[in-house]
């Protein structure tokens, strides 16, 4: 004869946990069973079966069925993903930040840019006003008149030289002046690239000497206005790049020296972000894998991939730094924003596989887990199983069970305690 769950309670006592409803009447039920012939409760903390005598099926009686309204899924076959979460951090791209810096000793004349300006490589960002730059530009020029009058000079002689009016020493001689007249005119001219003027800047010279020249020969009032010792010393810095300003460092009337910082330009139409991954997961994610970069309270999303993963791992965490880069068109993604980093390990299909939260901790083996199996209605039958491998969703087992076979997913802690207590009992 089959002994069922809650046999021992009476007619009335049943209606009455029907009325109650829920898991309380489960519970009355459980009571009710659990008191001897003359209706008397076990003692509270009464042992269960001892674990080499408890049986591993049982059953529940109709009425616990209806109360619990227990919910089965089918184990089988899964395809489990592995998806990892890690936290992590918007960077500046390295090269797509720079610096402009003053190469020259002077004072800051003019600002013509602030802070979240847009600029091109040839946007002015400012004017320095420098003393030693129009001692270079002076020198600049008076090496260019020197070799022009040098190359007249040399002309001359060449013409006499081949009327053989003048000697051959006169000839060497001004063929010499010519070659050191050259020669301190392209030093002149590397001082001043050393101060940070392009070769345009140096053309522009050249053109201002000239029409300094054209403008005395014709006898204009004071020569060419651009010639003024002001313009000399003035040095236009331009941006080292195209970008936005992201810091400003100097002031106008500010004093600066060589390698001091005036502005700092950013490109952000693209952004890394970093993101530390554990060692025990660099077994499973490689550069090229497709993750999601997450900012939770701006609800932004973005898909992208691994571009490096460092061959170093941190040993004060067990971590290696991973970077990945994102387009960043409208500039939401700004450098210092927490993020969270979504990637997805290798696909996986397991030939057995149930939800996790069918899982339950087995209490005659620490760290190891069970599943309870329905038999039929209202029989069930706990089944040890091993944990190979979880995502979270869906756990891929290996044990007496087999693809079918259906599993308990909702209920499981009361299922648990029935198995373990007076409930529990062999067919």
């Amino acid at each position: 004869m089959k002994q069922m769950y809650g046999a021992g309670a009476s007619p009335r006592s049943l209606s009455r946990c029907r009325g109650a409803g829920g898991l309380l009447g489960g519970i009355l039920l459980w009571v009710c069973a659990s008191c001897g012939p003359g209706g008397d409760a076990a003692a509270p903390g009464t042992p269960g079966p001892d674990p080499e005598t408890r049986p591993s099926r049982f059953q529940l009686s109709p009425a616990a069925l209806d109360n619990l309204r227990l919910q089965t899924v089918e184990a089988g076959p899964q395809v489990l993903t592995g998806q990892r979460t890690y936290p992590g951090v918007i960077r500046y791209k390295e090269s797509a930040r720079a610096h402009l810096v003053a190469q020259v000793e002077g004072v800051v004349r003019d600002i013509r840019v602030s802070l979240g300006d847009s600029v091109t490589a040839a946007s002015t960002i400012c004017l320095l006003d420098s003393r030693e730059l129009g001692q270079a530009r002076s020198a600049f020029l008076e090496a260019l008149s020197r070799k022009n009058f040098k190359e007249a000079m040399f002309q001359a002689e060449s013409d006499l030289w081949k009327k053989k009016v003048t000697s051959r020493d006169d000839y060497m001689r001004a063929e010499q002046d010519l070659s050191v007249a050259r020669l301190s005119l392209a030093t002149a001219t590397q001082a001043l690239r050393s101060l940070g003027l392009d070769k345009e800047d140096v053309d522009d010279l050249r053109s201002l000497a000239l029409s300094a020249e054209v403008g005395e020969g014709a006898g204009t009032e004071n020569g060419a206005s651009p010639s003024s010792n002001a313009s000399l010393s003035e040095l236009r810095c331009v941006a080292p790049m195209e970008g936005r300003i992201v810091e400003v460092l100097v002031s106008r009337g500010e004093a600066v020296s060589p390698g001091d910082g005036i502005v700092e330009v950013a490109d952000l139409s693209s952004v890394w972000v970093d993101t530390k991954i554990p060692a025990h997961d660099l077994a499973v994610l490689g550069v090229g894998d497709s993750v999601t970069v997450r900012w939770a309270s701006g609800g932004e999303v973005e898909t992208s991939q691994l571009i490096y993963i460092s061959p170093e791992v941190d040993s004060s965490d067990q971590t290696a730094l991973a970077r990945i880069e994102l387009a960043n068109p409208s500039g939401v993604w700004r450098p210092g924003l927490f993020i969270t980093v979504d990637a997805e390990v290798q696909r996986q299909t397991v030939e057995l596989a149930v939800p996790t939260e069918a899982l339950v901790s087995d209490p005659d083996a620490p760290g190891e887990f069970l599943v309870f199996v329905q038999l039929k209605q209202g029989e069930y039958e706990s089944a040890p199983v091993k944990v190979l491998r979880t995502d979270g969703g869906f756990a891929a087992i290996e044990g007496n069970l087999r693809a079918g076979d259906r599993v308990v997913v909702g209920e499981t802690l009361f299922l648990k305690a029935v198995w373990l207590g007076e409930g529990g009992l062999e067919e």
